[in-house]
């Protein structure tokens, strides 16, 4: 049967080749299509690290004023006082502008003795940890008993940790020639969110009478839009200078969820759309292949081929057909964990690899079963008659 069927696409070696191309580009479209969303759905599942629900933002456009760092800094320590005072409000953290779910970073290197690891600085108060629910692992997070002390102290992720110390303890360690101090270490903190990878992270302590232009708020489950017309009003009282935006951190994981998965739903769909075009052209191919072989069909059920070995000839020479696809497109897929492309997993690859033959297999199957129907009900009588 294989040597027939090789033979068969042999002489159709043109329409073939045509056949042969769909399912090497079919092949590769499922393929990154499945890598993209296997990657984020497999850091989904991963913490983030942080809570971000009944957090809001207060971003403050503090620049454009035209007021002094004294008078910035006055409006700051009144603004914090009067939004604390508020009964909704819980606690409150000022920030640097790399907030969670944000696209802003600040990118640095740390130094280690010889080792030199690129990491995301994020600057706070005392609050942030309380304000996002983040849960030390070791140590402690920084606070006012860290005040006038040489290092400025500093909180890392597990990641971080383990580049530069391994398994040793990194408590009470001091880095980058003496700046830093470590004095606390979080399990996990992905910045960007779910859909994210965990960069090296540390947290430093903002310096005396330093301040930034976010505030980060806790609030009580049931704040709503009186807590937020509220907190316009009072930071439009107090700082009339100023461009004040106010809105929930869920708005900024919303905007971030719809990076992540606006392009992969729309090349999703252009994948799709080729695809179907793809298995309606294969049904085309089948059902004509199946007119023009009438004679041949009642010939070989005139001689006692049964339903099955009918279905096996046509349905066994487009999942060849589909095989032969799959080979180079197999031999470049395999290149992504090989080279540790993007940064992804081996096992996400491989998984996508699977999962594309998979559907292709089960599509081309299922196009093929349904022309070779047609086959099978063919009257051996009635096609040598037309023969």
């Amino acid at each position: 049967m294989i040597k027939s069927i090789f033979k068969l696409i042999w002489k159709r070696k043109r329409r073939s080749t045509l056949m042969i191309v769909e399912m090497f580009i079919s092949f590769l479209l499922l393929f990154a299509l499945f890598a993209m969303v296997l990657k984020n759905t497999r850091s989904y599942l991963e913490p983030t690290g942080f809570d971000y629900e009944n957090v809001w933002v207060v971003n403050m456009n503090i620049w454009g004023a035209g007021l002094s760092d004294e008078q910035n800094e006055l409006i700051i320590d009144q603004l914090r006082r009067n939004i604390l005072s508020m009964p909704d409000v819980l606690s409150l953290s000022n920030t640097s502008g790399n907030l969670p779910y944000s696209q802003s970073t600040y990118s640095t290197t740390m130094h280690y003795n010889d080792l030199k690891i690129s990491t995301n600085r994020v600057q706070s108060d005392d609050a942030f940890a309380e304000v996002l629910g983040i849960k030390l692992k070791q140590g402690r997070w920084y606070n006012k008993t860290d005040e006038g002390n040489k290092e400025i102290p500093i909180v890392i992720n597990q990641k971080l940790k383990e580049a530069m110390f391994g398994d040793e303890n990194a408590i009470g360690e001091i880095v980058h020639s003496g700046v830093y101090k470590v004095v606390g270490v979080v399990e996990q903190f992905k910045l960007k969110g779910e859909y994210s990878e965990e960069p090296n992270n540390f947290f430093s302590r903002f310096e005396p009478n330093h301040f930034d232009r976010i505030f980060l708020l806790k609030v009580k489950p049931d704040a709503g839009i009186a807590f937020e017309e509220q907190l316009i009003q009072t930071a439009s009282n107090i700082a009339k200078d100023w461009t004040i935006k106010v809105e929930p951190l869920s708005n900024y994981r919303k905007d971030a969820f719809q990076r992540t998965w606006i392009p992969i739903l729309l090349f999703g769909g252009v994948c799709i759309f080729l695809i179907l075009n793809i298995i309606l052209g294969l049904l085309g191919i089948l059902w004509y292949n199946i007119n023009n072989r009438i004679p041949e069909i009642g010939l070989r059920q005139s001689v006692g081929a049964s339903a099955g070995k009918i279905y096996q000839q046509f349905i066994g020479e487009m999942l060849v057909l589909t095989t032969l696809g799959f080979i180079p497109g197999i031999l470049i897929a395999v290149q992504f964990p090989l080279l540790h492309a993007f940064e992804i997993e081996d096992e996400i690859y491989l998984l996508a690899i699977l999962c594309s033959v998979f559907i292709i297999y089960m599509l081309v199957f299922i196009s093929s079963f349904i022309p070779s129907i047609q086959a099978v009900k063919i009257q051996p009588a009635i096609a040598l008659h037309e023969e």
